[in-house]
Formats: structure tokens, sequence, C-alpha cells
């Protein structure tokens, strides 16, 4: 077996070897790449890359009694991350290859057993989940409950703080498309720990709970299990079932109108004492059962407002308005100290049990103008000073979801947002404990007010993995050093590690009218030229005069969607594409299925003139470079109106035969677009044998809209595409995908047989053609998705024991092969980066000037 091996791979040598510009640069052009210690060889061996990014926390705990474990769920992807040092690092966890990954969504519930704090349970639209292991490994309760609903999404689960292994689920019960059909809530007991439940009567609609914010059971241990007092605080207003939850009845009292965001239950011995959150009024309490409620806003004049005695203001229940106030709550084991949360106002703390607050927390920045470099000035949000410095991102939190307080150290709190936000002392600092970013880069003579907050917080807080993943559209490796890695993310731009993926700089810096939230859709490294990077915009968040346009009023600057760098991405310039912009002037702007964008880069260099090309798709045509982009030619078709072109590669043997694949996704951008949702619209895969100027169309009848072209550059003449079926107008979740092969440079094509696999992406390697990677589920849609490999041309399937936790969707390019050797590849999802090496595949025999791998 390994003399035919190796004999597999001398006959590739050879034949990289005789084509064109091969072994012209060297072995010491491209330095060998050095295998890592944790990839070990007979396996496939995988990490996880990118750092820590902002997005929405949905929910936080704290351990009962070690208050440096921390779990916290974030609302996109592998999201459920533990904290074993105080939010220093992070940890993803779940194992997939064991089957116990819980799916992919935001867990909306985390608890500890408060007698057994190793089991933890949490969440989500799957289920009911347990650990006993402090989250190493999980069970899915609700596939062995007996008398389980018909699912547990949009639930909320808690647990009687006497009795543990009494517990409740409230299943919210959306209302249909018919206004007849009232919504309601589901209740459900067990009594057992979750090994069995039994069905409660649910509140009235009246008091239907859209979004549970808080619920309680009383810490009375002398009353019964069918006596016990459980509380809800939801959108309904606040609800009582003395009966565990056999009946309900409201505890409004005479709370003022507003909408209810928060609430506690604080047990004074046997009596309990309630809490109400409501914007706009701010905080009430309740000392006998929810019958009359006091204000205590003493502190909070600023930002709540006072009810009128009478009229509207003053109407019993809970109404509906726009929420400013987070959430609420008190330690557990010292009421006297608690929170509360104001969006985007920062956070106040109570040290008497809610007779008097006082600011902790002041994330409102200020604006300054600033030069942003070409002469234009520029407004950027800066901290504010001394306590309240915090990094951008926590600077510009969104709606806060959560917060809690250690039982057992009150001066240790967290809250849940768009960061992770921890303090120490108290609430007097508090520090970003997941986002790991660094500061966007700029040439030391133009460091900003903006720019020395951010270093100094970095500074003062520890280094370590975030807990939330963006969604990157693309990733590239640099050729000439492998510590290199770069990755493009919606909504924040560029990052560039240049340590092996140990930090992350926040580049993009140079350009007029692009901020670092820019969505990054494709980035590419020059095969020959070192430094030089190129990268592609995706065009919904171009900013124009400080705001995100998408009208004609923005076409000045909608067609500068490529750039260029020639520092390694530190800096970049924006490259003009007149065909492109001519295209988008073309189109009135009430026609308009699309905004600019450049999905795709192909980039090819002669190694002996250092003349090459670039090729770029973008969703109003196909448009090359022959002189480093100082010229441009449109693609021709053979169509009177654009082709949204989402993939473009080119053949290693010849730059002038360029594939380009059509997809037209029309269910996003293109709604007005009636042509586009045309299933007869000629989407699919296109080739030139012309430098890209003229195309004509491949697998006519066959092969769908493209998501992907690969190419083995070890036998050119093979190809992989990933294609929706013919006729489907655009990508969509539930939408099977297909993978077509052609051994002949694309003049007939077969459709490989998955047998039962629910395809997302596929690629093939680039040395071996026999050796196809799959990024793909067995269990059907929205399920967790995992990694297959073919070693006979899709034949046959073998599923990946990676480690890779990847979730299903539609977005991104999926895979990336490092342009050096070919045992180093890359896989990302809509929410999670990974490196991956297979040690038992070959790798670039000649390590020749190949061009960047598509």
């Amino acid at each position: 077996m390994k003399g035919s091996r190796t004999k597999a791979c001398v006959c590739v040598a050879l034949l990289l070897a005789c084509l064109p510009g091969a072994g012209a640069l060297g072995e010491a052009r491209y330095p060998a790449r050095r295998v890592p210690d944790w990839a070990k060889p007979g396996e496939v061996s995988s990490r996880r890359l990118g750092p820590g990014m902002w997005g929405y926390h949905v929910t936080v705990a704290i351990h009962p009694t070690n208050p440096d474990i921390a779990f916290t769920s974030a609302d996109m992807g592998a999201s459920l991350a533990r904290t074993l040092d105080g939010g220093k690092s992070w940890q993803h966890v779940g194992n997939l290859d064991r089957g116990q990954q819980i799916p992919l969504r935001p867990s909306r519930e985390i608890f500890f057993h408060p007698k057994k704090p190793r089991h933890v349970w949490t969440s989500d639209v799957g289920g009911l989940y347990q650990s006993a292991d402090l989250g190493e490994t999980w069970v899915n309760l609700a596939a062995s409950l007996a008398g389980k609903p018909d699912g547990f999404g949009n639930s909320y689960f808690f647990a009687d703080p006497v009795d543990p292994e009494v517990g409740y689920a409230l299943k919210v019960a959306k209302p249909g498309k018919d206004p007849a059909v009232a919504p309601a809530v589901m209740c459900y007991r067990t009594c057992d720990g979750w090994k069995t439940i039994e069905r409660r009567s649910g509140p009235d609609s009246a008091y239907y709970l859209h979004q549970v914010r808080h619920a309680a059971a009383e810490a009375t241990s002398g009353a019964s299990r069918e006596r016990r007092r459980i509380y809800i605080w939801g959108e309904g207003g606040v609800l009582c079932s003395p009966d565990a939850g056999r009946s309900w009845r409201s505890v409004n009292g005479d709370l003022p109108g507003g909408t209810l965001v928060g609430g506690a239950l604080v047990m004074d011995g046997v009596k309990p004492v309630l809490f109400a959150c409501l914007d706009p009024w701010g905080v009430y309490r309740s000392d006998d059962a929810g019958h009359t409620w006091q204000a205590r806003n003493k502190g909070l004049e600023g930002i709540v407002r006072q009810p009128a005695a009478s009229g509207a203001g003053a109407k019993r229940g809970i109404g509906v308005g726009r929420a400013t106030a987070g959430t609420f709550t008190l330690c557990a084991g010292d009421p006297r100290i608690g929170y509360i949360a104001f969006d985007r106002r920062g956070a106040y703390r109570t040290q008497d049990g809610g007779l008097t607050w006082m600011p902790s927390l002041v994330t409102q920045p200020r604006a300054v103008q600033v030069d942003n470099g070409t002469g234009r000035k520029q407004a950027l949000k800066v901290p504010g000073k001394g306590k309240d410095r915090l990094s951008p991102r926590a600077q510009t939190s969104g709606r806060c979801s959560a917060i809690v307080v250690s039982p057992v150290n009150p001066k240790i709190a967290m809250m849940s947002a768009s960061v992770i936000l921890r303090t120490d002392d108290g609430g007097k600092t508090w520090w970003d404990a997941a986002v790991e970013l660094g500061s966007r880069f700029q040439p030391l003579d133009r460091f900003t007010e903006l720019d020395a907050a951010t270093r100094f917080t970095h500074r003062l807080r520890p280094r370590g993995s975030g807990t939330f993943d963006q969604v990157a559209w693309d990733m590239a490796a640099d050729p000439f050093d492998q510590s290199t890695l770069a990755i493009g993310y919606q909504e924040v731009g560029l990052q560039i590690s240049r340590d092996d993926g140990q930090w992350w700089e926040w580049s993009c810096y140079g350009s007029d009218d692009m901020y670092s939230q820019d969505d990054i859709a494709a980035i590419a490294y020059d095969p020959v030229i070192r430094d030089r990077v190129y990268m592609g915009l995706f065009g919904k968040l171009i900013f124009t005069r400080g705001f995100p346009t998408h009208g004609r009023e923005s076409s000045p600057h909608r067609q500068h969607c490529f750039l260029v760098s020639d520092d390694g991405g530190r800096t970049w310039n924006r490259v003009p594409v007149p065909p492109f912009a001519e295209r988008t002037e073309r189109i009135p702007a009430e026609k308009w299925g699309n905004v600019p964008s450049v999905f795709d880069i192909a980039v090819s260099r002669d190694p002996r003139t250092r003349r090459g090309r670039i090729v770029i798709a973008t969703p109003f045509g196909l448009f090359g470079s022959d002189d480093e982009g100082r010229t441009w030619q449109e693609g021709d078709f053979g169509a009177d109106h654009p082709m949204d072109v989402f993939r473009v590669a080119l053949d290693p043997r010849s730059p002038d035969t360029v594939y380009a694949g059509v997809l037209h996704d029309s269910g996003k951008w293109g709604r007005r677009k009636k042509l586009w949702d045309d299933p007869d619209y000629p989407r699919g895969l296109y080739r030139s044998t012309d430098g890209g100027k003229h195309f004509r169309q491949l697998g006519q009848g066959l092969i769908g809209g493209v998501l992907t072209i690969s190419i083995c550059h070890g036998a050119p003449d093979t190809l992989y595409v990933t294609a929706l079926p013919k006729g489907v107008t655009h990508r969509a979740r539930g939408t099977a995908h297909e993978l077509w092969t052609s051994k002949d440079g694309g003049a007939g094509w077969q459709r490989v047989d998955l047998a039962g696999l629910y395809m997302e992406r596929a690629v093939v390697h680039p040395v071996d053609p026999r050796v196809v990677y799959l990024y793909a589920s067995d269990a059907g849609r929205n399920a967790p998705t995992g990694m297959y490999r073919s070693a006979d041309g899709g034949g046959t399937w073998q599923k990946l024991a990676a480690g890779i936790m990847l979730a299903p969707g539609v977005n991104g390019h999926v895979f990336r092969f490092d342009p050096v050797d070919a045992r180093r590849f890359f896989v990302f999802d809509n929410v999670s980066a990974h490196e991956v090496w297979d040690l038992e595949q070959p790798s670039r025999a000649s390590r020749r000037a190949e061009r960047i791998l598509r």
C-alpha cells in the first residue's frame, strides 16, 4: 500500500514538474510547512481558528460555588461556551462525533444543580440537555422523556431551589397566521430529575409569555410539592401558580403600564419578596405576593420616568412598549446586592436590596472627529475616561440579556449583551471577558484616541479565546508564511493573525469610506508577489458619508468593492473596476435585485515574468484584468442581462481557461427582480478559453446554480461542482444540494451519489483526484454537520472524527487549501473556522508556485 502511494506521489510530482513554470521559483520560494504538534498521523486533526467576536449573547450562568466557572451562549452557531478561569479563556463545549453536540442554536437557559454543581442543564430549540461532568458530555433528555411535547422550541426551564429534582418547563406555543388562534403557554413538571414529565395547566392566553424574562420557585422547604408556589415574569405580566403549575393568576397588582423586562424572587424567611423591572418606569417591589407594588428608583431618576397618577399611564396590567431596560437581578446569596442594566445606557448597582441605586458601568460613548489618513474627517466613537474605559465592542453593546451575580462572592458579576462583561470588585470596574480582538492597524503617525483606548484595554486584560465567532465568509493562508492567516468576516471586517492564530489584528486601514465593520466576501494572497493581498467586499455595508446606503445616491462608491494591499493586509487601496461601475449604473435603482459585491477572486501569475491575471466574480458579471487592475474587461455570457457570478476558478495549466459559476441568490437580495426568480434562468457552470472574454455553458440541463467549483491541480481535467438542483432559484436552508464531477475538463458530467447525506459543500484534493472532502449532515437540515472523505472519487464516504463542530446553513466558501501543502486545509461555515491536517494525503510534491486554490 505504501509503495503504491509512493509511486503515485512520484508520478504527480513529475506531472507538476512538466507543467509551465514548474520549479521556476525553486524550493526556497515557498518555505516548507511544518506539521504542528497537535496534527496526528493516522487521523484527521483540527483546531478552531479565529478571534472571539461580538454578537448577541443570550444568557450567562455562574457556578454556584466556584465563580471562576461560567457558561454563556451566543445567538449563532456552536455557541455554548465554558470558562474555567473567570473569563480569561473559553472553550466550546459538546462533542459532535459522539452525537452529544448541542444543536447549533442559542441556549435560552443554563442552570446548575445547586447541590451537585457538576450537573448542568441547558435548553434550546432542540430540547433540554443535561451534563453530569460540567459540560464535557451532554445527553438530550427530550429524546427519552415520557409525556414530552412535540418539541421544546421556545421553551424556558427552571428548577426548584430546595428540591432540584423538581423542575419546570414552559413551552411557548406561538400563534400561526390565523388571527383567531390564540397563543398559549404550556407548563410541564418533573419530579425525578427529568426522567419523566407531566403536563400542567398553562397560563391563560391573556397572559401570553412571548418571551419569558424570568421564572422562579419559592424556597419554602415546609411546603409540599403540590403546594409549592412558582412565579413567571414575561410579556403578559407577573403570574403566580399557588399549586405547582395547576392554576395561574395575575399578580400585577397596581404596576403601571409598560413593558416588563425582568424580575426577581427573594425569600425573606418564609415570605416571598417580588421585584419587577419595567420599561420605562424602573424597579418595583412587592412584599405581599404581588397585591401592591412600590417604586424603588432612588438614583435612577435620570433614566426612568414617573407614571401618571391616573389615566393611561396608570392602567393595570402590562402593556407593550419600546424597551430601554435590559435586565435585572439580585444576588441569591446576598439579596442586598443587585444590578439593573439599561440598553446602551450602562448598568446600575444596589447594595441595599433595591432601595437606592448608583452607576456601575457607563457605556455611553462620545463621538469625535478624526482624520482617517486621507485628509477627510470621520466620526468615531471613543470610550469614557478612567474606570469606564472599555473596548469599542463593549462600548457599542446593544440589548443586555442577562446579569448574574456569584452567590458565594457578590463582588463577582457577569453581564451578557453584545459582549460578556465581568466585574470582580463589586461593579467598580468591568472588563470584556468574551472578546478577543486586536487593535485596528494604523501607521505609527496616525494613532487616534480610539486606537489608544483599544490598546489600553487589551493591555489590562488577559488574552484568551473568545466565545463567539461571527460569520466567516472567506479565509486564506499566506503562501510565504505559515504563521499568517486572514479571515474575512461578515460585519466585523478582516482579521489577520501573524503568529499562527494566537492574536488577531483588526485590519482594513486606509480606505476613505470603509470602516472596520464591512462584510468581507473574498480574500486571496498573490501566489508570487510577497505581501500582496486581494480583498472583495460584500457591498451591503459600504459606507457613504457615514451611513450604509443601497440607493443610487451612493453610486460613486458602490463599485469600490475590490481592494489590494501591498504590505500584507495592513493598509488597503481601492481598485476601481470601470466596467463594473458602468454595468451597475445602467440598471435603474428600482430594478436592483442585488448590491455591488465581489463574491470571489482568482489570481494567476507567471513566476518567471510576474505577469498575472486577476478575475473577480460579482452579481453583475465577471471582470478580468491582465495589467494589475489598471484596465478591466467584462466577460460575455451571451445574455442581454447581468449574470450573477458567484464563483470563479482558473485552470492551473492555462489561466486562459476560466470557470464561472452563476447562482442568482434571489432569496435575500433578488426579491424585486423577477428575472432572477425565473426557474429557466441560465444558472450553472460556464467556461471561457480566451481569458474570460467569452463563455459557454457546461452541463446544460444538469447543473443548477453553482455554489463551489473545485479543480484538482494534479489532474486539472478533474472538476467537482456543488450546485443547487436544476430549477431551484436560490439558496435556502433545507435545499438539498447536488455534487457533479467531470473527468474530461467539463465535456461530460456525472452526478455523485451521496448515499443519503444532506450535502452543504464538497471539494476535490488538489493533488490526488480520487480524494474528495464533503461537508454534510446525515440527519437532514438544521442538524449538526460533519466532514466526510471519499478515497474513490465519491463512491464511498467515511465520516471523519476530526472534532469539528459545523453549522448547517447557506453562507461561506467552506473549504480553502493551503497553497503550499495540500495536507493542510481550512473549513468554515456560518460561525466557525478550523485548520485541518490530513497527514495521510499527499502534500504538494514540488511546492511550486501555483494559483490560489479554489
